[in-house]
């Protein structure tokens, strides 16, 4: 079943050594399909090791789902 999933993930390109945080929300399968769209997901530092720390994902409750689901545009 697909739902939607929230990531915490490190922002890239910020000049060296400075750090930051942003939410991004992907609509997925499953865990493994969420890390394998993570991996090309641009303006995020997606190669994992020490130093970048491996995003926060968790599914996202029906209530904000929805909530999302409104503000989706429509085509």
């Amino acid at each position: 079943m697909s739902q939607w999933y929230k990531l915490v993930v490190q922002r890239a390109h910020i000049g060296a050594g400075r750090q930051d945080t942003t939410t991004a929300y992907i609509f997925a399968n499953n865990i493994a399909e969420v890390l394998n769209r993570y991996k090309n997901m641009p303006g995020v530092k997606n190669y994992i090791k020490e130093k970048n720390r491996f995003p926060d994902v968790s599914p996202l409750p029906a209530k904000d789902a929805l909530e999302l689901e409104k503000l989706k545009p429509s085509r």
